[in-house]
């Protein structure tokens, strides 16, 4: 008897990079949640553009740190509907507790000092849901790692992909932990 011999071909896989590899291998299961973004312009409209094209009407809100980045958010963002525009005091940003199951913040922190970042960090913490992630971008990412453990996230990581590096968080809760 002859044994059938099968070929396999390889086949390449085309890898999304940027934001939709960030989001679909990450957060696919928090598409869904109230989501916030914050900092540079560009990244938040292309994690507009990727949210809305998914989603016809999901729960933004975007935040600011002043009222020229608030403005300008505005002016770009006008197509969205259903936008929450929040500008944050400080570091506190008057948003209910456990509200939101994903943060991105693109780039905030590299113009932040040391002790505003672990302040933002904290708030991100309280506004963020049990099993919720906040994903961080930037030059910064290093030394924030380095002082995560102030700020009450449970679990941190600094994941590279591409060129592309961002610091991930992640608040778990005694009872569940993260869908694989």
């Amino acid at each position: 008897m002859q044994k059938n011999k099968r070929t396999t071909k390889k086949t390449e896989r085309k890898v999304p990079v940027g934001i939709k590899y960030l989001i679909n291998s990450e957060l696919a299961y928090l598409k869904k949640e109230q989501i916030l973004l914050n900092g540079s312009k560009n990244l938040v409209l292309k994690s507009l553009e990727y949210f809305y094209g998914k989603n016809k009407k999901p729960k933004m809100t975007l935040l600011a740190f002043s009222k020229s980045e608030i403005v300008s958010l505005l002016n770009s963002t006008a197509k969205f509907k259903g936008l929450r525009y929040v500008i944050a005091k400080s570091s506190y940003t008057g948003l209910p507790e456990q509200e939101f199951g994903l943060i991105m913040a693109f780039g905030v922190f590299d113009r932040l000092g040391s002790n505003k970042s672990i302040a933002v960090l904290k708030e991100f913490y309280r506004i963020t849901k049990p099993n919720g992630i906040v994903i961080v971008t930037g030059n910064s990412i290093n030394g924030l790692l380095k002082r995560y453990n102030n700020s009450n996230f449970q679990k941190a990581e600094i994941i590279e992909y591409k060129g592309m590096s961002y610091l991930k968080l992640v608040k778990l809760n005694e009872i569940s932990m993260l869908p694989q």
